[in-house]
């Protein structure tokens, strides 16, 4: 199952706005950026951490309105900690007394 998330914030360094597109196919989450100017998209490698964490903040919207699942913010969740943040959602696999 394909799901794309999108969202733009304001650029810092430059003041123009800037997209994000983040698609999640199988296991795997490919995320893009572009500014409002360029015309092409750039595969951050590796996502900074304020990405990751902007894709998680919408994530959360959109799980609390019962648009996504909840794996898919676990799984965001791993992301954030390997690039050195802090996680906020538990592995119900990791608390499952079975």
């Amino acid at each position: 199952m394909r799901q794309s998330h999108e969202w733009h914030e304001k650029d810092e360094e430059t003041g123009q706005w800037r997209y994000f597109r983040a698609r999640k196919f199988g296991k795997s989450w490919d995320i893009k950026t572009t500014l409002k100017s360029d015309a092409d998209w750039q595969h951050p490698d590796p996502v900074p951490l304020y990405i990751l964490e902007s894709l998680r903040s919408q994530l959360e919207n959109k799980y609390a309105r019962r648009r996504v699942p909840y794996n898919h913010l676990v799984a965001v969740d791993r992301l954030v900690t390997a690039a050195g943040g802090v996680a906020k959602h538990a592995d119900a696999k990791e608390n499952d007394p079975r």
